[in-house]
């Protein structure tokens, strides 16, 4: 998974806290990146991604943003 607005070290450390939260296991977390070890379905992406949000992060889905965001890091 690809996350929109990860700058810093303690972007990561927030990532990390909704992830803990919600359950979900992932295998490696970096600046923009998520390697889950399970995929997940809708519903648990969507509480993800809200709850992503509430912190100021995004899930980027498209390929074009994608690339742009890991220009930008």
């Amino acid at each position: 998974m690809h996350l929109k607005n990860m700058v810093c070290p303690r972007c990561i450390s927030a990532v990390e806290l909704v992830m803990e939260k919600l359950e979900i296991s992932f295998v490696n977390l970096g600046l923009g990146e998520i390697d889950l070890k399970h995929v997940i379905d809708d519903e648990l992406k969507q509480q993800l991604n809200v709850a992503l949000e509430e912190i100021g992060f995004w899930l980027v889905d498209d390929h074009k943003s994608r690339i742009i965001e890991q220009m930008k890091i």
